[in-house]
């Protein structure tokens, strides 16, 4: 899941991810990024069971997934 996590910060980096990013979509990746590199002190942060640690990964890849939709519909928006 860290390979996710290194792509998600890389897209806010270079600032592209299929298209060039917004400025609403750059905190929806460092926060996939954070979730996705460091599940447990996110866990600890929010006093969750140290055992939900894994379910984070899912969280952080519905982050993902979502600004990887919201890049697919400007861009067919773009294209039209």
């Amino acid at each position: 899941m860290a390979v996710f996590g290194a792509l998600a910060f890389s897209n806010v980096v270079q600032g592209w991810f299929i298209i060039r990013l917004k400025w609403y979509e750059m905190p929806l990746l460092l926060i996939a990024s954070v979730v996705l590199f460091f599940p447990a002190v996110i866990t600890k942060t929010l006093n969750l069971d140290y055992g939900l640690r894994y379910y984070m990964y899912f969280i952080g890849l519905a982050l993902y997934c979502s600004a990887y939709g919201i890049q697919k519909l400007r861009q067919r928006r773009l294209q039209s």
